[in-house]
């Protein structure tokens, strides 16, 4: 009898589990379309709505994972653990609209060492140096692969088929 009460209970257990997996929508996303915006990112917010707290600044192609939906509004969890709500209108699947992914060859980085409470983006130039034309924002934790060097800035490839240079400082080997 015990062994049976003991069975029932972890099929129940189980099943109990696989529903809530089921209902939580948790994949990998990223922020969309907010490059031609004039303040080019999207705020992470501490709640579902415009009157929360900004917890932090997302330049497009910002990866993160959707734990939850309220509205229009997405509970996010950042690569680096950061939570927050973003609204839906910029949020898509990583890489849409562009096409491609990040090419073979290079070594993979990914973006850290970012200000939260400045720019929070790394420019990705046309070349080498600050004076050439910003290409594309990214914001931290963005993967990137590295496919050459001239001084501190690293020639990288975003996924999407971008091709840009950035300041090797702001780059860590491997995955977030």
């Amino acid at each position: 009898m015990g062994s049976y009460i003991t069975r029932t209970l972890i099929a129940a257990c189980g099943f109990a589990l696989m529903l809530v997996a089921q209902s939580t929508p948790s994949h990998a996303a990223c922020v969309v379309g907010v490059a031609g915006l004039s303040d080019n990112y999207l705020s992470l917010r501490t709640g579902p709505g415009s009157r929360y707290r900004e917890i932090r600044r997302m330049p497009n192609e910002t990866e993160f994972r959707i734990l939850q939906r309220s509205g229009n509004w997405r509970k996010v969890r950042l690569y680096d653990g950061t939570v927050g709500w973003a609204h839906s209108s910029y949020i898509g699947t990583c890489g849409d609209g562009h096409g491609g992914g990040h090419g073979g060859g290079g070594a993979v980085y990914h973006v850290t060492g970012l200000d939260p409470y400045g720019d929070n983006y790394l420019s990705v130039r046309s070349g080498p140096a600050t004076r050439f034309r910003e290409l594309r924002r990214i914001g931290l934790l963005t993967v990137v692969t590295v496919h050459g060097r001239r001084g501190a800035w690293r020639r990288v490839h975003l996924r999407g088929g971008v091709r840009g240079w950035v300041h090797g400082r702001y780059l860590t080997p491997g995955h977030p």
